[in-house]
């Protein structure tokens, strides 16, 4: 996996690009960058553009999954006073739940990640706006 470093004549455009963005595995800040005056507001940035940059969706498929067990055991745990036992169908039935709850849960937990990486890539080109004319301006 290669890294991205950010530079103030960053092309940003590479990271917009899911494409392009997958042969990334870290996005890193160029030292210089780093050391000017929005350099700490940067450096968060990019720990949040990490935290999303190749994020898989499980944690909240996770949850979707757990939630609908509970919903399920709830649901079936009246059910089951009326009609004691479990059929093979029954059992097919909230499988097959179980799996669409996790498919969503990953499909919404990529879409969440993909929307905040792009909200932090805009905050990032803003900064990076902002800090290059101190960059050039800089005796360095």
């Amino acid at each position: 996996m290669r890294t991205f470093i950010i530079r103030p004549t960053s092309d940003l455009a590479l990271l917009r690009r899911g494409s392009e963005r997958r042969f990334y595995g870290r996005i890193e800040i160029d030292a210089a960058v780093l050391e000017s005056d929005g350099g700490e507001a940067l450096a968060v940035v990019v720990g949040g553009l990490n935290r999303h940059l190749n994020a898989c969706g499980c944690g909240l498929a996770s949850v979707f999954v757990v939630m609908t067990m509970a919903g399920l055991a709830m649901f079936h745990g009246t059910a089951w006073r009326e009609s004691p036992g479990l059929s093979w169908q029954t059992g097919a039935m909230v499988f097959i739940t179980l799996c669409a709850a996790a498919a969503l849960g990953k499909l919404i937990g990529i879409a969440h990640s993909e929307w905040v990486f792009r909200r932090l890539l805009k905050r990032l080109a803003v900064t990076l706006r902002t800090t290059e004319p101190l960059l050039r301006a800089s005796p360095h």
